[in-house]
């Protein structure tokens, strides 16, 4: 079975702020609670290797990148550029914090959030600033996640980053597959489906 990351959270509203905006470049983002859920998806990821891919198969320019291209488990035909490249949507990795009061000056009446409880700590990030983002890799409660948002797909799902004995933080490749958001991790800088949770491309080992 290919490497599958386990989804946290998802979407959810905060009610009750007063009006105002915030700004494109704020990393603030606000508590609030929320139930606590922990799930694997459902999805199932293929259970073993496509042949061997050579970097010339890829649609996306495979430059300047580390990644094992020739592992992967979709067909790479079906992976097309975003637009901006690798990082070029910059993922937040120190995100700051405001008590709820204080994000009444700037989430509006009934914001649209990620909204994540982990350990009996509760954070919540607006999408307002994700759409900017897509990717804020943090710890709640002592656990490592990375809270994801794909703007053309509406898809928001927060991971857990710990993968066995190593913690993994993710950025932006500037790529899509199906319109949908595809990341990396800077470790090994293996290619992740943000909607399915499994390695597209990479060298991280196979789950037995």
């Amino acid at each position: 079975m290919e490497r599958m990351l386990v989804a946290l959270a998802g979407l959810a509203f905060l009610d009750g702020c007063n009006a105002g905006a915030a700004s494109p470049a704020s990393n603030a983002s606000a508590a609030v609670p929320a139930p606590e859920t922990s799930t694997q998806l459902s999805l199932q990821p293929p259970a073993s290797l496509l042949p061997p891919a050579k970097p010339e198969d890829y649609k996306v320019s495979t430059a300047g990148w580390q990644t094992d291209f020739s592992r992967h488990v979709v067909p790479v035909g079906e992976i097309a550029s975003g637009g901006p490249g690798k990082d070029g949507i910059p993922a937040i990795d120190q995100p700051k914090f405001a008590a709820l009061q204080e994000g009444d000056a700037f989430l509006k009446p009934k914001e649209a959030v990620v909204a994540v409880q982990r350990r009996g700590m509760v954070k919540a990030y607006p999408l307002q600033i994700l759409v900017w983002h897509e990717i804020i890799n943090d710890t709640i409660g002592a656990e490592p996640v990375t809270v994801t948002f794909c703007p053309l797909c509406n898809t928001a799902i927060t991971f857990a980053r710990r993968l066995d004995s190593q913690v993994l933080d993710f950025g932006t490749t500037g790529n899509l597959r199906n319109s949908d958001l595809v990341m990396y991790d800077r470790q090994t800088q293996t290619w992740w489906q943000q909607a399915e949770g499994w390695r597209s491309s990479g060298r991280l080992p196979d789950r037995g």
